[in-house]
């Protein structure tokens, strides 16, 4: 696969995606940590186990990877910031927005011209769906989840992912009250955001899954058109190989039957 390193256009969003835990290059972690700013290598150094240190020098490394790909700097000078509410941008190069996610097993970053939110979760079941769901789901949402189902096997994570995705696009994160977000799964996905005084027609909402994954994005329309979102494989050394294999499963555009065989 063939990838621009121009810019996506304010309706297209790049989203690069890297497995880790275990990583496949350990031997590159040292020149990854070298990328990182000197308040993420003193992050990185406090986590419990050598795991999770793994996962967030590859995650931050991807990122400078993607966002260099585009901007025309080499890795190591990819310079972020703080923005409103703490949200990273990238100060030399304001036309770019980005977002970092990642879990147990892959790194995801989006990179696009406009504004964009992404959220990736492993499938697990150890999560108490009844007590989360009180304080991330709709009442119309608790309803799809059926009592005793292993969560991973339900809608649960459809609807975080997706709400953590749009509180990152924000710039909000936790301070959005998730039960207020409304979500219809189908073909085409309904959003209600009018409990938090927004309009879900400004955004697109797209979700995709595999076995192990759900993977979120979330990007603000221009100009009323919807974004394309590109999935975007990363190798052990963060270079774009192909297409992620990772499938659309919903969407806030309309789609058709052949349509969504193809995606």
């Amino acid at each position: 696969m063939r990838i621009n390193q121009s810019l996506p256009s304010p309706n297209e969003v790049h989203v690069w995606a890297a497995k880790t835990d275990p990583f496949a290059a350990a031997e590159s972690i040292p020149e990854f940590l070298a990328l990182l700013s000197a308040d993420e290598q003193r992050k990185a150094a406090r986590f419990r186990t050598p795991e999770l240190t793994e996962r967030y020098v590859v995650s931050h490394a991807l990122l400078r990877h993607a966002v260099s790909w585009y901007v025309g700097v080499a890795p190591a000078d990819v310079r972020i910031a703080l923005g409103r509410y703490d949200r990273p941008l990238l100060p030399d190069h304001p036309e770019t927005d980005f977002n970092l996610s990642h879990t147990d097993g892959m790194a995801v970053v989006a990179v696009t011209r406009g504004v964009v939110g992404v959220d990736i979760e492993r499938l697990r079941d150890d999560v108490d769906v009844r007590a989360v769901s009180r304080r991330v789901c709709s009442d119309n949402e608790r309803a799809t989840i059926p009592a005793g189902s292993p969560p991973g096997r339900t809608p649960f994570f459809d609807y975080w992912t997706l709400k953590e995705a749009y509180a990152k696009a924000i710039g909000l994160g936790v301070r959005v009250p998730f039960r207020d977000i409304d979500i219809s799964l189908g073909e085409p996905m309904k959003v209600d955001l009018r409990s938090v005084d927004d309009d879900a027609g400004r955004w697109t909402f797209e979700l995709y899954g595999s076995e192990r994954f759900r993977l979120a994005v979330v990007a603000r329309r221009q100009s009323g058109v919807a974004t394309e979102i590109r999935l975007i494989e990363a190798d052990s050394g963060l270079q774009p190989v192909g297409a992620l294999a990772m499938r659309r499963l919903q969407s806030t555009r309309p789609t058709s039957a052949a349509q969504r065989e193809k995606n």
